[in-house]
């Protein structure tokens, strides 16, 4: 499954650092009296579905405020959830920016008054949002083909630059000869040539190029 295959290592630490915990003789349940055990539950791979990680954290340039993308896996559809969270530095509260699954790449304006990020639009396209952080606004800036990323402000704030797929032909070998009708053929062989050509949560990669584009943030 593709959640466990993005945790094969964290799920490898997290055995081998409750194994040390389960068998080490001077470990004590909490309001277990000493000299009685409890049977240790190992490590399921099932539970990697209760864990939760904080990735991509963008610290405001105040320093007072923290934005991050709280990551959990969905054990009905093997997907991961994404959502952007708030962290107030100074009393640690936390919340959701908007709670809306697929949200990420959140970056700050170098004001500190905005906070620009992805999420998912119509029809599976990206959208790039800007929230005014003091109004508690948010706004579509972009409605996109293709998801966005690397998201980042000019020095300035008026602008904002991101990465996303062109396609492009893909390589053949050339054409196969017309069907027949009613014919039910193979498909199309798949040339690739590309050392990159599957990512986990993604699948076969589009063909295409990469490019950088640039929007106004007003």
């Amino acid at each position: 499954m593709r959640a466990m295959r993005r945790k094969a290592v964290l799920s490898v630490a997290l055995g081998g650092v409750l194994a040390t915990l389960l068998l080490a003789p001077g470990v004590q349940a909490q309001g277990r009296p000493a000299g009685e055990t409890a049977a240790a539950k190992p490590f399921q791979p099932l539970d990697l579905f209760a864990l939760e990680q904080a990735v991509d954290p963008q610290i405001s340039p105040d320093g007072t405020r923290i934005a991050y993308v709280r990551e959990s896996e969905d054990i009905l559809t093997d997907r991961a959830r994404r959502t952007i969270w708030i962290v107030d530095v100074a009393s640690g509260e936390q919340r959701p920016l908007d709670g809306a699954d697929g949200e990420s790449s959140p970056v700050w304006s170098p004001d500190g008054r905005r906070l620009a990020y992805v999420a998912p639009g119509p029809e599976g396209r990206g959208e790039i949002h800007v929230r005014w952080m003091d109004r508690g606004e948010s706004a579509v800036m972009a409605d996109l083909p293709e998801r966005a990323g690397a998201l980042a402000w000019t020095p300035d704030g008026r602008q904002i630059v991101f990465t996303m797929h062109v396609a492009a032909p893909a390589p053949s070998l050339g054409a196969a000869p017309p069907k027949p009708e009613g014919a039910k053929w193979a498909d199309p062989i798949k040339v690739i040539t590309d050392v990159h050509y599957r990512q986990d949560d993604v699948g076969y990669l589009k063909p295409g190029f990469t490019h950088l584009f640039v929007i106004p943030a007003k």
